[in-house]
This record gives structure tokens, sequence and C-alpha cells, in this order.
């Protein structure tokens, strides 16, 4: 069958335009409505970065003021809000409106289209995660820092936002 009786041309479970504008604007919405301070929290405690989350709070604030709480938002945060929801909403609305075109029953589409479409956003977001991660983790890095992240990739090579840390 065509794209557009498949799912992204709107056919039978297929997407849903309006949501190209509501989902980027309802994330990047959460993310300054303090999501994206508190993710920066734990992945600063959890990168043993600050002892504390309180410590963490208290560097961010002293040391960049109202600014410290998007560290690492501008321009990689932004980005990230702006796609985050997009590669779910295509690869999951595509999948399991082909796999109904196959004969696949409702509930198997949908849970195999929802893994599918989770693994694509994992691959998607990791790069900005990556790079939000870094300016989070560097006490010395501003709340802006594409000078930081340049450095990065001038040293370590464009590979190092795939870099992922696996548990041991």
């Amino acid at each position: 069958p065509a794209l557009t009786t498949m799912g992204v041309g709107g056919g039978e479970g297929g997407v849903q335009w309006e949501k190209l504008v509501i989902g980027p604007v309802t994330t990047v919405g959460e993310m300054l409505m303090g999501g994206h301070w508190m993710e920066m929290l734990k992945v600063q405690r959890q990168a043993g970065t600050y002892p504390s989350y309180f410590a963490a709070a208290r560097h961010m604030w002293s040391e960049l003021g109202m600014a410290g709480f998007y560290k690492g938002f501008w321009p990689w945060g932004f980005a990230q809000g702006c796609y985050k929801g997009l590669p779910v909403l295509f690869t999951q609305g595509e999948v399991s409106s082909r796999l109904k075109a196959q004969g696949v029953d409702k509930q198997t589409a949908s849970i195999v289209a929802g893994v599918t479409a989770g693994m694509v956003q994992g691959a998607m977001i990791a790069p900005t995660q990556r790079l939000k991660t870094i300016v989070g983790t560097n006490k010395s890095a501003g709340a802006v820092s594409t000078d930081l992240i340049s450095k990065v990739i001038k040293d370590e090579g464009i590979s190092t936002v795939f870099k992922v840390r696996c548990p041991s």
C-alpha cells in the first residue's frame, strides 16, 4: 500500500499532524518549567559530579544565577525538546500500520511498534543527551557551553556524541 494509506499520510491509526506542533511545544515547555533542571540535577548526582542534589543546585545557582537552572539547555536541550517525540510519532504509526496491513493482530502490532519506536527514539536522542550531560557534569561549564562541546568533539572525535557507559 502507498505511504499515504499507511500512517504518515493520516490513514487509519496514522500520524496526527497537529502533534508535530503540540509535541515539541509541550516538551520544551515542560523542560523550561523545571524538567530540564531536575534532569540535570539527576545527571550530576548520578555522575558523582556533586556529593548531593543540594550541592549541585547550590553550585548552579552561585556560579550561574538563574541561568544555572538551564545549564546545557541551549542549544542541546532545546533541540532535543523539539524532536524528542517525533521518532516515536512517526515510527510507531508506520510500524503499526504496516504490521496491521500484513495481517498482524492489533495488540501485537501495537507492542512491536511501541518497542521499535522506543529504540529509534533512544538512538536519535543519544547525541543531544550526551551533549547535555557533558555540559551538565562539567563544573566549570557555563549555561551555554558550545565552546566546551567543540573542544570535546575536537579532542575525542564526533563519535563521542554516541559514547555510552555500560554498567560493569
